[in-house]
Formats: C-alpha cells, sequence, structure tokens
C-alpha cells in the first residue's frame, strides 16, 4: 500500500509525537493489513506509551466504523449526496487520502487523548534495542528494518518493549477457526487489573484474552466497543439474521486481510447455518472480488488481484444490474440472492464508505432485505472495519492445533 512520511518541516511543527500519531493514523486508515510491529515501536520512540497508544488505535478504528456506518445509513435514507457511487462510482485511484492532508489542520503543543498526553517533543527515547528485523505478517510488503518512506530510512532497531515473535507459526491462508491472536505490544496482567479495567472488560472469561487485557489499557474505549458489539452482533430479536450478519463480518475481514477475524467469523456464520458452508469455504478461499466477479458473471469489470497472501481487495464498481444467484452453493434461490446482494454491499461500504450508494440499498430490497436487515448489514460490516484495525495494527495471527 502507500506509504506516508511527514516532511521534515512538518515534523519539526507538530513534533515528533504528533507527526507519528498522523502517520500511523494514515496507515490504519488507508492500509492496516501493512501494520508491523515496527510501527508501534515509532510511537512508543516518540514517547508515546502503551496506554495512549492502545487509546489512538481505538479512535482511528472506530471512526473507520463511524464513517462507513454514517455514510451507508445515509445511503438508505435516501440522501446520496456525500456518495461518490451516486456519481456513477469511485475509481480506485480515487481512494480517500484525508490522513495525509490532515496535517495541515494540526498545531504544535501538547493534546490530549482519552487521559494521555501526545507527546510532541523532537527527542526519541535511547532506550532502543537492536534487534534483527523479523518477518511481517502474511500479505505485508513492510518488515522490520527493510522499508524507507519518502526518503527515510526506516530505524533497524526495534524498540524494546515491542515483542516480535521470529518462531511464530503464521497462517498463510484463510481458514475457518484454528487461530490464535498475539499482541506486539504488553497487555495488561491479569492479576494486575483494577476494578474499572474488570468493569470494562464486561465478560469475566475476557480476562484471559491477551486481546482484550491489551485493549482494557483504554477502559472507557473497551466498554463502549463492547458493548457496540453486543448489540450489533447478540441482539437479534427482528432484523437480520445472526448467520448473515457474520457474513457481512467475514467479507470486511477477508477484504481487508484480518485473518484472524475471517476465521472467528466464518466459523461461527456456519455455526449459525450450515447451509453456508460452501459459500463460505469458497469466500476464504478465493476471495471477495472472485466472489463478486462470480454473482455478476463479468470477468471484464474488475481487475485482477493476488489475494495468495490475503491483500485488500476492491470493487471497482457496485453491482446495479440483475443478478443471478446460480453458483452460490446456497439451497434456494432466495438464500443465494440475498448473499450476492450482502456480500457487495459489505465489500462496497468496506472498500471506500462513499462506495455504498442507492444501488446497493435497491440491490438489497429486491433480494428481500427490509431496512432493519440492512441497518444491520451496515452495522456488522462497519463494526468489523473498527475491529480488523485493532487486530491488524497491535498484533498478529497465529497457527493453533493440527
Amino acid at each position: 500500500g502507500p506509504t506516508f512520511r511527514l516532511p521534515a518541516a512538518a515534523r519539526r511543527a507538530l513534533g515528533e509525537g504528533l507527526a507519528a500519531a498522523l502517520e500511523y493514523a494514515h496507515l490504519l486508515v488507508l492500509h492496516p493489513r501493512d501494520s508491523a510491529p515496527r510501527h508501534l515501536g515509532e510511537l512508543l520512540d516518540t514517547g508515546w506509551g502503551e496506554d495512549g497508544v492502545v487509546s489512538l488505535a481505538q479512535l482511528i478504528s472506530f471512526l473507520s466504523f463511524q464513517i462507513r456506518a454514517a455514510e451507508s445509513l445515509a445511503a438508505l435514507g435516501g440522501d446520496d449526496s456525500s456518495s461518490g457511487a451516486a456519481a456513477g462510482g469511485i475509481d480506485d485511484a480515487e481512494a480517500p487520502a484525508g490522513a495525509a492532508s490532515a496535517g495541515a489542520a494540526l498545531g504544535s503543543g501538547t493534546a490530549t487523548l482519552a487521559g494521555s498526553a501526545v507527546p510532541t517533543g523532537s527527542e526519541a527515547p535511547a532506550d532502543a534495542e537492536t534487534q534483527s528485523g523479523a518477518e511481517a505478517p502474511v500479505g505485508s510488503q513492510a518488515t522490520a528494518g527493510s522499508t524507507t518512506l519518502a526518503g527515510s530510512e526506516t530505524p533497524t532497531t526495534l524498540h524494546e518493549r515491542v515483542t516480535e515473535y521470529p518462531d511464530l507459526k503464521r497462517p498463510d491462508r484463510f481458514t475457518r477457526g484454528g487461530l490464535g491472536w498475539l499482541p506486539w505490544i504488553e497487555p495488561v496482567a491479569e492479576d494486575a487489573l483494577t476494578d474499572r479495567q474488570r468493569e470494562a472488560l464486561v465478560e469475566r472469561a475476557r480476562t484471559k484474552s491477551p486481546y482484550f487485557r491489551l485493549l482494557v489499557r483504554d477502559p472507557d474505549a473497551l466498554e463502549a466497543r463492547t458493548l457496540t458489539d453486543f448489540d450489533i452482533f447478540y441482539n437479534v430479536d427482528g432484523g437480520l439474521s445472526r448467520a448473515e450478519r457474520e457474513v457481512a463480518a467475514t467479507v470486511a475481514s477477508r477484504l481487508n486481510g484480518c485473518l484472524f477475524c475471517a476465521s472467528i467469523h466464518s466459523h461461527r456464520a456456519v455455526q449459525e447455518d450450515a447451509s453456508y458452508l460452501d459459500a463460505v469455504q469458497r469466500l476464504l478461499d478465493d476471495g471477495v472480488e472472485a466472489e463478486l466477479r462470480r454473482g455478476t458473471g463479468d470477468e471484464s469489470s474488475h481487475r485482477p488481484v493476488d489475494e495468495s497472501s490475503g491483500r485488500s481487495e476492491g470493487e471497482s464498481s457496485p453491482r446495479l444490474a440483475d443478478e443471478s444467484s446460480s453458483g452460490t452453493g446456497l439451497p434456494s434461490a432466495e438464500a443465494g440472492a440475498r448473499w450476492d446482494a450482502i456480500v457487495a454491499a459489505s465489500a462496497a461500504l468496506t472498500r471506500t464508505p462513499q462506495a455504498f450508494s442507492a444501488g446497493h440499498v435497491d440491490r438489497l430490497h429486491r433480494a428481500g432485505l427490509e431496512d432493519g436487515e440492512i441497518v444491520d448489514m451496515i452495522n456488522g460490516a462497519a463494526f468489523f472495519n473498527w475491529a480488523n484495525r485493532l487486530m491488524l495494527s497491535l498484533g498478529e495471527p497465529e497457527r493453533i492445533g493440527a
């Protein structure tokens, strides 16, 4: 993906801490799959603490959810005025680059984020430990100590509080289940959790999870995120079925290249509805781009992509024509039409928020979804643009079991 490095003059004006945060925001917004341990090291090197890093990741990832939900709900409500798709679609070269231009609006000084001071000093700590660059997660082109950003050499040292796993059994493909996750920075130890942090975890079992014990460094953000998660996926009294919500989550995760999230939610989709087995497995094996081509039968309307490593894919145009549901692997034409419409809509809002348009809403309606079900689909796919970014930027998956 594209890289972004502030010029020296901008770094001096903003301070190293805020400059590093802006570059990290660009990474998470536009190509989270390229995240690597060194990116967290760069934040720590400029004075960020682990609590602040988690708060920053939550803020950026939440906004990735919020803008997708807002744009898509506006399209559902009949307002396509802000949607690029309403004017014939967004070209792949016109992906949003708000992070790259946001620096113009920022000044120097100290900002406050979730109770943590954002460091703006120009001196980086001198307590970094020299380590060999380990292989970046599957699908990433960036490895520690190997990437040049806008003419600035990437440091060959990694901050001593960042953990790499050179012998990790990394997954080399998307699977249903069978993956664990390891953090790149230290979670809160289970025996060190405060009462407030235990409350924010919501469920007692989450004290055993390194992922949630890492996120609980910002308990307010985690608690709000968890309650949002539960309401979107567990409140199934009416609206979209749980299986179809999990399909939306799987599409977003497959498109973003989040192997861990895709493994969990593809498995859950099949648990909820066994008839999804073949379709879900095909989605994991072949990718979203191939699934979109299968639905339309149009091999020319999408550019080819290399999905073998789980890299992000793009949808070149909304699917607005009458589509056949044959070949979905689902038991009925109605189920196939719903699958195709949900996959296309989830992919569109994941690729670029404004790409979700009235055309997608119309297709969902024609497939039999009511407005309340479309709201559930939007929230399910949008939420995983939040979850994927946290998983991808704070740690990496590992293969477990056979």
